[in-house]
């Protein structure tokens, strides 16, 4: 189209005067003080809210023309650039903002070229290069269309942009358009809805290119909107609707210098702002149960479909407010959801109900033990099945799912129940260009949000286990400004408040009877509130000189974590069979036949007996060591600082080569408690494990290391929770070749001068440090709470249960001495730290990448994407793991004897045959007795267990029943604690991939994307510090998040390294847009009339589909703990794998139809595979009818197909199901 306004500027370059104050200050200050006034915006920018234009003008015959007069022009907006070609006939522009462009070329002598429909997306540069035609006729003007695709011929960044259209049009779940992010490839994708816990807060849930998925970073308007807490994928804390959103760009791997506060991918959003025309929007969005389809187990177990009734409805306006100079836009969005939830609890069967016991024996039959045999047999108190127990067991709802509990004592209940929502979002936005031709622009957008959830409850008719209050608001504020035609400054500042309050259900102390077989009757979550406001102060400087732009910046930001948590408010105790000093004697009295899985019998057996042994009593106190009355909650701040610079260089080396080079540096000081309450820990954790390593290996009991110890931080002996590292340099080096072969062999290979792009690159990312681990800092407090253990019960002794809500207070241990500084815990305490030694995680990010535009915007793409992750945070639980001791005498460990014994267990070898184990003959001398040798009587000790060898090792290391070792108590167990969570960096991973991506832009009514991915990653440990979602509103089993978390066995680490927890083979994921050809301007029926226009025109067709392997699935070696009692252990392979059969579901154990996931599910019982995968794909669609351009009505469907574990399992269990 004609641009008769757009005006060409005079090229000039801007001199600028150093002030006399600044010259005098020393030269690192002067170095300090331009960086952080002046930063840069790159092409893409820090801020991740503008665009780059480049190109190379050049003749007809491919001569350069220099200081040829570009100008672009937005007529959304006015806002006009202009620039000359250099020398070499190159122009660029910085700092554009997103949107649709016309370019326009004059050059005396030459007709003049004009390009129209050149869209610049958030976060790209793009290269649209100039030829002018003939030199004759120089009054003749040119006009192009630019292509719809756009080959990357720049730098090695990988990721997508998604433009206003397919934006609103793509059928995204929960209209999230943060869900953008599972479209590229690379991705691990389960949900982006934030209310679908189990799937969008599972920890596998949103890894990108084999980054944790705690990793990714969010940017609106340039700004932080991260969630600093919980780290949650494909989430935004401020919502965006996809009415406000006008552009989406994803980097999900080698961003440049400008990007990278974290390892993940770099997701970039701009907010819609208004234009000269004035455009609105009023809508509604309405889903019920007709149409949706009910859960697979819920089929099963014969309970109906769970309520859907949805809907979301909003406005939204944009306009002039002075034309060309001043524009807004605001949008309200709101959603209502009258819908149910599905749950399943495991709960107890009828015979347990009613005082039996059903086990399987060791041969496979399953026994039975009746009230009668339990109370004369079993209990020494001669009581058997406690009347308080069985009452409690028979207020549960009878069971009617047999997918869940072990199928003899334990079943499931599967219901629906409802969950409430209501959502409310506000978004505004203003725009001024200050001048006339907008070379200084500012903007202000704000946001705010006011949401209440209601969750499940733990039984139809109880209160939510869960409610959210989110009132989270955030503000930002930006500038910008071009000096000249080759220096452009942007300042942001940015105000993120998340503020959310969690409801729970427990308001008092509570016994917890059944543990670990069954669920509690009433909701055991406590209440939670949180504030974390963020400031982001940012201010860029780019400078284009020739060939080069020159890239500086620097971003800081402040943030806050302001807590309120009852987490440790209240006692607790249960049943733990495990505990008992006599368990293992009294409860397995005399048996018809032993129990294969002898942990299980136990813990059933004890809460049948109604044995309350197990107790922990939590003090809270302040500095001062002044107790906190029970059922107060504790209060804390954390704070901490981040200050990142960086330079970078894009030098255009020559037409159709490209090298950009750039450095960032990150200050991440550690974080701290701002009022006080912190402590430190003396020794060290690393210290101190290399400490007890010390003893272990010079035959020394593990007592001998002495406890550890709290200080104040403040004290001589304290200090930060981690060192500041002032290191955390990460290069980044990117090369893109570009072909400009026009004809002959080449020119058809590459498809002519910017057709093809050859790209590869490398860059070292840090990751995120710091906030993310507050969940583990401030789990337990350490140091200011007092987790006091008391497990000093036998069968005979223990209290017997009374009810849910009383705590027998002969089980609860008064407060101790409290505070940093006072006696140090002892009595196998449960407590967590961070080991003073952690350094900051990164990873090193290679690709290499081959791009290819082809005739009818279509763009196909290859590439691999790799990534090889270093010092990864691990919880490591070495302080309290039994430590691999070595016998001075034989040389031999504590593991490898025991493993032999197990070994032999396996084997069903009768104890007389069992031969001596210089291990245990040489420090179990006081075992020998009679005809038994030392060996013998620790094989019985250990089978009595098995496979649980740490309870054994309890029983005859801490505990000495029936013997101990010649060393006395504690020369294995440590003595002071059952579990000390330690944050430590040593992870390691690595992740290698191809990845191919077909796009089609728009055009001719169509576009679409279709990328493939394969690849695979291994790790030590799969997930980052933080709590998954889903595991903090209790609908993902703590062991799976922290068995993929932690290195169960740290004196052999590398035994735990696989396929990581999010790996999935292969991917697939398509999303398009298509206009049917049916109507004005369309190929079929363009001379209808309006009536037929209304009801046949303006049809289009929007979808996404996926398709996965499956995810592997960790086996769990059911309620055994062989290395300390911090969590289960991976199961281990013990024979062939059995082939499959059939495929179709087995039955399952206790009988039933499946699913199962082993076609032999018997045998799998002692022969698991590490790995069972599946496939997934889901498809969505969406059709729309916009007759008048006004109304659009839209109708979209959802397919979701999955085989054969029919969800996202984490883990199984063979408890489960024995």
């Amino acid at each position: 189209m004609p641009i008769k306004n757009l005006r060409i500027r005079s090229h000039f370059l801007l001199d600028m005067q150093v002030p006399a104050w600044l010259s005098r200050l020393p030269g690192i200050a002067r170095i300090i003080l331009f960086a952080a006034i002046f930063g840069a915006s790159s092409v893409p920018s820090l801020q991740g809210q503008s665009a780059g234009l480049s190109g190379v003008v050049t003749d007809a015959i491919g001569g350069v023309v220099p200081e040829a007069e570009i100008a672009v022009m937005n007529e959304e907006t006015g806002l006009q650039r202009s620039a000359l070609s250099d020398g070499a006939g190159r122009y660029a522009f910085a700092q554009l903002p997103p949107g649709t462009y016309t370019l326009a070329a004059v050059k005396e002598g030459f007709e003049s070229v004009i390009t129209e429909g050149v869209m610049l997306l958030v976060n790209t540069n793009v290269t649209n290069d100039v030829v002018f035609g003939s030199v004759e006729a120089v009054t003749e003007t040119v006009s192009v269309t630019a292509s719809g695709v756009q080959v990357n011929t720049t730098d090695a960044s990988v990721g997508n942009a998604f433009g206003t259209k397919p934006i609103r049009q793509l059928p995204l779940n929960a209209r999230n358009p943060a869900g953008l992010l599972s479209l590229q490839a690379g991705v691990t994708f389960l949900s982006a809805d934030p209310l679908d816990a189990r799937k969008s807060g599972d920890i596998r849930n949103g890894s990108v290119n084999g980054a944790q998925s705690d990793q990714s970073n969010v940017t609106l308007d340039g700004v932080d909107v991260n969630d600093q807490n919980g780290r949650l994928p494909f989430t935004s804390v401020l919502r965006n609707t996809l009415d406000s959103i006008q552009e989406f760009r994803v980097v999900t791997t080698t961003a440049n210098a400008d990007q990278g506060r974290s390892a993940g991918a770099q997701v970039s959003l701009v907010t819609k702002s208004g234009t000269n025309e004035m455009h609105g929007s009023l809508y509604e969005f309405h889903r019920n149960t007709a149409t949706a389809a009910n859960d697979f187990f819920n089929n099963r177990a014969g309970v109906g479909r769970a309520k859907l009734i949805r809907n979301i409805f909003g406005a939204s306006a944009g306009g002039p407010i002075k034309k060309d100079r001043a524009f807004f836009f605001a949008n309200y969005e709101g959603r209502r959801d009258a819908s149910e939830g599905n749950a399943v609890r495991k709960v107890p069967g009828e015979s347990m109900r009613n005082g039996f016991l059903r086990y399987r024996g060791a041969s496979g039959a399953v026994q039975e033990l009746d009230p009668a045999f339990i109370r004369t047999n079993i209990d020494p108190l001669q009581i058997g099945p406690s009347p308080n127990a069985l009452e409690y067991f028979r207020s549960f709802p009878a069971p009617n799912d047999s997918t869940v509990g072990d199928g003899l004592n334990t079943a499931g209940y599967r219901f629906s129940a409802s969950t409430p929502l209501i959502w409310n979002t506000f978004i505004s936005r203003l725009d001024w260009n200050v001048d006339r031709d907008g070379a200084h622009r500012m903007f202000v957008r704000g946001n705010y949000q006011d949401d209440s959830i209601g969750g499940l409850p733990q039984f139809p008719g109880q209160p939510p286990n869960r409610t959210t209050e989110d009132s989270s608001r955030g503000l930002a504020l930006g500038y910008t400004g071009l000096f000249g035609n080759n220096i452009v400054s942007n300042f942001r500042y940015g105000f993120t408040g998340q503020r959310v309050d969690l409801g729970g259900a427990q308001t008092a102390s509570r016994v917890s009877l059944g543990d670990s077989i069954i669920d509690d009757l009433t909701g055991t979550t406590t209440p939670q509130e949180s504030y974390l406001p963020t400031h982001t102060v940012a201010e860029d400087l780019s400078v284009m000189r020739g060939a080069h732009s020159l890239q500086f910046g620097a971003v800081f930001r402040s943030i806050r974590n302001r807590r309120l948590n009852y987490a440790n408010s209240y006692h607790f105790a249960k049943q733990a069979a495990w505990a008992l000093l006599d368990g293992p004697t009294v409860l397995d009295g005399p048996l018809v036949e032993a129990p294969a899985n002898p942990g299980v019998y136990r813990e059933t057996m004890a809460s049948l007996l109604g044995l309350v042994n197990f107790y922990d009593a939590n003090y809270n106190y302040d500095l001062d060591g002044n107790p906190l009355a029970v059922g107060d909650p504790v209060s804390r701040t954390f704070g901490m600082e981040e200050l990142e610079l960086y330079a970078q260089d894009t030098w255009r080396i020559k037409t159709g080569l490209t090298v950009t080079a750039g450095l960032r540096w990150s200050l991440m000081p550690p974080v701290r408690e701002v009022n006080g309450l912190q402590v430190s820990i003396t020794p060290s954790i690393d210290q101190y494990i290399a400490n007890r390593i010390e003893l272990a290996a010079n035959g020394r009991p593990t007592r001998e290391v002495g406890p550890i110890g709290f200080v104040r931080a403040d004290d001589p002996q304290g200090g930060p929770l981690w060192a500041t590292h002032k290191k955390n340099f990460s290069p980044r080096l990117a090369v893109a070749f570009s072909p400009q072969a026009r004809d002959g062999f080449l020119g058809k290979l590459f498809g002519g001068p910017g057709k093809t792009s050859i790209r590869a690159g490398a860059g070292l990312f840090y990751n995120i440090f710091g906030m993310n681990m507050i969940q583990m800092i401030d789990r337990n407090a350490f140091g200011l709470t007092s987790r006091v253990t008391n497990q000093s019960f036998g069968v005979a002794t223990a209290p017997r249960f009374a009810g849910p809500m009383d705590i027998p207070a002969a089980g609860l241990l008064p407060p101790p001495p409290g505070g940093p500084g006072t006696p140090n815990p002892t009595g196998l305490a449960f407590s967590q730290g961070v080991d003073s030694s952690v350094r900051p995680p990164y990873s090193i990010n290679p690709t290499v990448s081959l791009a290819r535009e082809l005739g009818g915007n279509f763009l196909v793409e290859v590439g691999y994407v790799g990534r090889l992750s270093r010092r990864l945070l691990v919880n490591d639980t070495a302080a309290a793991q039994y430590v691999n001791f070595r016998d001075p005498e034989s040389g031999q460990y504590l593991l490898d004897s025991l493993r032999e014994l197990e070994l032999m267990i396996r084997d069903g070898r009768p104890t007389s045959s069992v031969q001596p184990v210089a291990f245990f003959e040489n420090l179990y001398s006081g075992a020998a007795s009679g005809d038994q040798t030392a060996t013998q009587s620790v094989y019985d000790a250990v089978r009595a267990s098995s496979p649980d060898t740490g309870t054994a090792l309890y029983y005859i290391d801490y505990a000495c029943t029936p013997f101990c070792s010649d060393l006395g108590s504690g020369a294995f167990m440590n003595p002071q604690f059952w579990s000390f969570d330690t944050l430590r960096s040593f992870g390691t991973a690595s992740y290698h991939s191809m990845q191919v991506s077909l796009r089609k832009g728009f055009s001719k009514g169509f576009q679409f994307d279709l990328n493939y991915t394969l690849s695979e990653s291994r790790d030590l440990v799969s997930v980052g510090p933080r709590r998954g979602q889903g595991e903090r509103f209790g609908q993902i089993p703590s062991d799976t998040y922290w068995s993929a978390f932690s290195v169960i066995n740290s004196w052999d680490r590398e035994a735990q390294r696989a396929v990581s927890d999010f790996d999935m083979r292969h991917q697939m994921n398509a999303n398009w847009v298509a206009e049917l050809p049916f109507g004005r301007g369309k190929a079929y029926l363009t001379d209808m009339g309006q009536a037929g226009q209304a009801l046949l025109g303006g049809w289009q067709v929007s979808g996404l589909w996926r398709y996965t392997s499956g995810l592997p699935l960790s086996v769990l070696n059911g309620l055994a703990w062989p290395t300390c009692y911090c969590y289960q252990h991976f199961a281990d392979v013990t024979g062939p794998i059995p082939a499959q059969t059939n495929t179709t579901n087995a039955r399952l154990i206790g009988g039933g139809s499946g699913p199962n996931v082993f076609s032999d599910p018997q045998a799998a019982l002692s022969s698991f595979r590490q790995v069972v995968r599946s496939w997934w794909a889901t498809s969505d669609s969406a059709t729309t009818c916009a007759a008048t351009g006004s109304f659009p009505l839209t109708w979209r469907s959802e397919n979701d197909f999955r085989y054969p574990s029919k969800g996202t399992l984490c883990s199984f269990e063979p408890r489960l199901s024995t």
